[in-house]
């Protein structure tokens, strides 16, 4: 099964399906393979390394390094959603119209960009 071009399947030796291969990537990599496909193959060695060499037990700190990035990739997401934002929001439109409707800047002490650019 291939969904994008230039994707292989992966390979017998690593008896792993594409479905799971597409699962693990998508969920560690916030489904970036439909814009990169090509990283996919990054994904496959993860997704390998998990386990030792001779296929027996699971090697579990490959997976908990797969799990640490996918969490500081939320993390990051979640920062930029709930305070950058809201910080560019009021900094760029609340800002101004606060300050000219009630003389109010929580920022005093930056620039009043809006009044030097006229």
């Amino acid at each position: 099964r291939s969904f994008a071009k230039g994707r292989a399947a992966p390979s017998a030796a690593a008896a792993l399906s594409d479905a799971a291969i597409d699962s693990v990537f998508n969920s560690f990599n916030a489904g970036s393979g439909l814009v990169d496909p090509g990283k996919r193959e990054g994904a496959i060695d993860m997704v390998k390394s998990w386990r030792d060499s001779s296929g027996g037990s699971p090697n579990l700190g490959g997976l908990q390094l797969g799990i640490f990035g996918a969490r500081l990739s939320i993390l990051g997401a979640y920062l930029f959603l709930n305070v950058f934002s809201v910080y560019a929001t009021y900094f760029v439109i609340g800002r101004p119209i606060l300050y000219q409707l009630a003389g109010i800047d929580l920022l005093s002490g930056l620039p009043k960009w809006w009044e030097a650019a006229s």
